[in-house]
């Protein structure tokens, strides 16, 4: 019997193993296909409010977070402004112009931004560097993510969980392309929203000068002013 049990062990060992590998395996794939699918999501959006609210509420619920939120730099590189987070502490975040110093020590979005790389605390009362907040409570885990396009740092996406160990390295590679696809959809947004208001402003300065010359010519009589359509 006991030789029977020794045989049987290893054999019994493998086939967890390869049902754990299995599983994870299907994990990722599915973790992939949330990326491509968050990612397919942000294209489609041209208001820079409307894409990062979208980002954060689909990065929440599609990877079973408890929060999500995305930080953007500020035009003097001093602060990291959150611009959109999900929920109800999200809303209330922005309503209170919530953000954090680029030199904060002790934050890891902050430090994700310096450092320009992802950021993982797996047990956030073993971490030095994290920055609580009283809106979120049951925060056990956090991911921080830099927003990069070429050599330009844009903000921080960042991702917290309610369970220890919740992040690995591979998360990072993952989210990663998530982050990447973020920052170029605001990259887009933003140039988007330029175009949009130097056309109205175009369209205003040319509709003043119109009328300006519709004044002048009937004060001369030389002409009349045809309705535009």
């Amino acid at each position: 019997m006991l030789d029977l049990m020794t045989a049987i062990m290893p054999t019994a060992s493998a086939v967890l193993e390869a049902n754990r590998q299995a599983l994870e395996t299907a994990r990722r794939a599915a973790e992939l296909e949330t990326v491509a699918q968050v990612s397919a999501a942000t294209t489609t959006l041209l208001e820079l409010q409307e894409l990062l609210h979208a980002v954060v509420e689909l990065t929440k619920e599609r990877f079973d977070l408890y929060h999500a939120h995305v930080y953007l730099l500020d035009e003097t590189g001093d602060y990291l402004n959150l611009a959109a987070g999900a929920g109800e502490p999200g809303r209330l975040m922005l309503e209170h112009g919530h953000r954090i110093p680029f030199e904060r020590e002790h934050s890891l979005v902050a430090r994700a931004a310096r450092e320009r790389q992802g950021i993982i605390a797996n047990d956030i009362t073993q971490e030095q560097d994290f920055l609580p907040n009283p809106l979120l409570p049951q925060t056990r885990s956090e991911l921080s993510l830099p927003l990069i396009v070429g050599e330009r740092l844009l903000g921080v996406l960042d991702m917290q969980s309610t369970d220890v160990g919740r992040f690995t390295d591979q998360d990072v590679r993952l989210k990663t392309a998530l982050a990447d696809q973020v920052a170029v959809a605001v990259v887009n947004a933003r140039l988007y929203e330029e175009v949009r208001d130097a056309t109205r402003e175009w369209s205003t300065a040319f509709d003043s000068i119109g009328i300006g010359m519709c004044l002048v010519d009937e004060q001369i009589g030389r002409a009349s002013c045809r309705e535009r359509v």
